[in-house]
Formats: structure tokens, C-alpha cells, sequence
């Protein structure tokens, strides 16, 4: 075994965090540079205190979270996601031939959380046909993707 040096570092935020939803990461560095970055964790500040989980529940996405509500849907569907740093997005929508039917966003963010309504409509602006579709997140460097019913 080989001998280690371990040392601890601790950082305050002042002042306090607002409520909400935070992710952090580490990697290590010693004489031969930089090792790569930790699981992503999450911790959420509440009113009543702060919860931390490990690894974030993340997986291989761990940079980011992609939530659509409701799954099985007749005319909208909410799309939520949330970037733990700055990157590029590409939000869009497939069908079961992997055929683009809309590209719901094409840009740089911010981290944080942000929330879009999709109306059910191709890029031309009619309504798609009732049946699944994939939502698509790439960002990061990480990609996710979610199954949607439309039903009529």
C-alpha cells in the first residue's frame, strides 16, 4: 500500500443558501496533477434543514435531472430539467424511428432549474399524431431521455 497524504477541506457559504436544490463534486490533485471528478452529490436546503444524498441518484447522468409530467398525456406536457453547471442544451423530441419532430431548445445555460410546456406540436406547428415519443436531453457531456405517451 502505498503511503497518502489525505487533507480536508471545508468551505462556509455566507450567507445562507436559499431553499432549493444544489450539486458539488471533487477530484483530487498531487504531484502527478489532477484526478477526475467525484460521483455528483446533492443536497437540498429547506426550511426545516438541509438533506444530503450520495451520488445524487444520478448514475451516469449525474450532471443532470430531466422530469416530464404527466408521462401519458392528451394536450401538453411540463418538461423540467436541471443543469449543475453552465453548458450547452439540446431539448428535443423524437419519435420510435428516431425522426427530430421538435427541437424544444438549442442553447447555452446557466445552471439551475428550468420548466417549459411543450403544446403537443411538431416544428411545422401542427399537432403530432397520438403515440410514444422520446424526450432527449443532451448536456454536458451527459444525455438523458424520457418515455411520452400522447393520447387523444
Amino acid at each position: 500500500m502505498r503511503n497518502a497524504i489525505v487533507t480536508t477541506h471545508y468551505w462556509v457559504v455566507e450567507p445562507p443558501l436559499d431553499t432549493g436544490v444544489y450539486y458539488w463534486d471533487c477530484r483530487a490533485h498531487n504531484s502527478n496533477g489532477w484526478g477526475p471528478y467525484s460521483a455528483m452529490w446533492r443536497f437540498t436546503v429547506t426550511n426545516a434543514g438541509v438533506e444530503e444524498s450520495r451520488n445524487a441518484g444520478l448514475g451516469q447522468n449525474a450532471g443532470l435531472l430531466l422530469t416530464i409530467s404527466p408521462s401519458v398525456f392528451v394536450s401538453s406536457a411540463t418538461i423540467e430539467y436541471s443543469l449543475w453547471r453552465e453548458c450547452d442544451v439540446i431539448l428535443q423530441l423524437v419519435n420510435t424511428n428516431g425522426t427530430v419532430v421538435r427541437r424544444l431548445e438549442a442553447s447555452r445555460k446557466t445552471g439551475g432549474l428550468y420548466r417549459l410546456t411543450w403544446d403537443g406540436t411538431s416544428e411545422r406547428g401542427g399537432h403530432v399524431a397520438k403515440g410514444i415519443y422520446f424526450i432527449q436531453l443532451q448536456a454536458g457531456g451527459f444525455a438523458a431521455t424520457h418515455k411520452l405517451v400522447k393520447l387523444d
